[in-house]
């Protein structure tokens, strides 16, 4: 055997490490996903969904509940006159609309879902339409070191072109918000740094709260910040130690699991799942037909009903004649 074709073999200790350095950079990268998809991009599917089908959505909800209030009014009217009784409307009207109350909490909070996607659409319109002056204006903020991001051809991890600083040149604001708050996570998130410090600990709150807020500056300051610490602290090869990699590596192995399904759990649920359609005009021109026609259906229900539901009214048979 040649002298050269023996290949030391690897340590428990540096196997360790090894595994654990790309486990960290795994579960980083997972959760920075993860919060992207709460705190942006599902923010931005449900504003847009609002935006385009909101109200058609919250009449078609509407007009069902008034048929289903009409039904049970009916319903109460019939059986007091089956037993040769009178019900008052305004005592039919009472006991539907306890029956159904959580239809009116459920419609409130639609409403107020519409008004908080209509205020996040309108912030992030105004938020990028400021960014875009400053890169117009060379105005940006400082690079980490110096420089001044620019305006060139970037995708959401920043793996386009390179600025003089090594930040990557954005062409939207919710490419740099992606770029600043991953790098972030690689360094603070508490899954990944298992030794973190109070004022890490804060400075991974304040960079959640930043991100989930839109505040770019913020979390370009800190990140500049970071840039020259090293958040890792490596372990010796000790049997102690050793233990305490094991666990670490067990930890991260769970983490990366859990994350997982948490990003398959948001991405299999509405408003994710919307992002199928949403934005193929021809799919939602379907979408806003069907529902249309569900409105009219609902509608016709109702005047039906609302023909029998006037006979009951005046202790009349429903199905009788004038």
């Amino acid at each position: 055997m040649k002298k050269h074709d023996l290949i030391p073999a690897e340590s428990e200790y540096e196997s360790l490490i090894r595994k654990i350095r790309l486990l960290r950079a795994e579960v980083a990268a997972l959760a920075a996903e993860r919060d992207d998809l709460i705190y942006r991009e599902i923010p931005k599917i449900r504003a847009d969904y609002d935006a385009k089908v909101g109200a058609l959505n919250l009449e078609a909800y509407q007009a069902k509940w008034r048929v289903l209030e009409l039904r049970y009014k009916i319903e109460l009217l019939q059986a007091a006159l089956n037993r040769k009784k009178r019900m008052e409307e305004e005592e039919a009207e009472r006991r539907a609309r306890e029956k159904y109350a959580e239809y009116e909490e459920e419609l409130r909070k639609r409403i107020e879902t519409i008004k908080d996607s209509d205020r996040f659409r309108k912030s992030e319109e105004e938020r990028e339409k400021e960014w875009q002056k400053q890169q117009e204006k060379g105005l940006s903020r400082r690079g980490p070191h110096g420089g001044t991001s620019g305006n060139g051809d970037s995708g959401a991890d920043g793996d386009g072109g390179i600025g003089e600083d090594g930040v990557p040149e954005f062409k939207t604001r919710a490419e740099a918000l992606r770029f600043y708050y991953r790098k972030i996570v690689k360094i603070l998130h508490p899954d990944v740094n298992t030794d973190q410090t109070e004022e890490e600990a804060q400075l991974f709150r304040d960079a959640v709260k930043a991100f989930k807020e839109g505040d770019l500056d913020r979390l370009q300051e800190i990140y500049e910040h970071l840039m020259d610490q090293d958040a890792e602290e490596r372990l010796q090869d000790t049997p102690d130690d050793i233990e305490r990699l094991r666990k670490i590596l067990r930890t991260l192995s769970e983490r990366k699991k859990a994350l997982e399904e948490e990003i398959e759990k948001l991405m299999s649920e509405f408003p994710y799942t919307a992002k199928e359609w949403l934005y193929d005009e021809e799919l939602v021109a379907v979408y806003v037909e069907k529902t249309r026609e569900l409105i009219g259906e609902y509608n016709a229900q109702y005047e039906e009903l609302k023909k029998r539901y006037d006979r009951l009214v005046k202790g009349l048979d429903p199905d009788g004649e004038e």
